[in-house]
């Protein structure tokens, strides 16, 4: 018995260290990925290929409420029903199309954009060459 729990004891540090090495691994993957998407804007670049993959910069969305009191009463006004009660990707995916490609956050209402925290951030993409 003493052997299973010697075992079990020192797979439990394993892990531990393990999780630690990846999340190092993962803020070195996003300090490097910032980096390089400083270094394409600087140069220009849409993409790079390297290694079979292509890097691109890829423009992201976060929508959440804020005001959740008055929330369902606005999404109703602003014809957005669909939204209530369901998964925040479903009001992200309605100010999505709001905005447009262009995207133009003058397009959503102010008393709704007051309500909503929409940020934009620019993400490195990555996709098979």
């Amino acid at each position: 018995m003493r052997d299973y729990i010697e075992d079990f004891l020192g797979l439990q540090k394993l892990t531990k260290r393990k999780e630690q090495e990846l999340k190092e691994i993962k803020e070195r993957k996003e300090s490097a990925a910032k980096l390089l998407l400083e270094q394409m804007a600087v140069n220009g670049l849409e993409s790079v290929k390297a290694d079979g993959v292509t890097l691109y910069p890829r423009n992201m969305l976060s929508v959440t409420v804020q005001d959740k009191e008055n929330i369902e009463a606005l999404l109703e006004s602003h014809g957005l029903e669909h939204c209530i009660g369901v998964r925040p990707a479903t009001l992200k995916s309605a100010v999505t199309e709001m905005i447009g490609t262009e995207r133009e956050l003058s397009a959503v209402p102010e008393d709704l954009k007051a309500a909503l925290k929409i940020t934009e951030f620019t993400r490195l993409g990555m996709r098979s060459s």
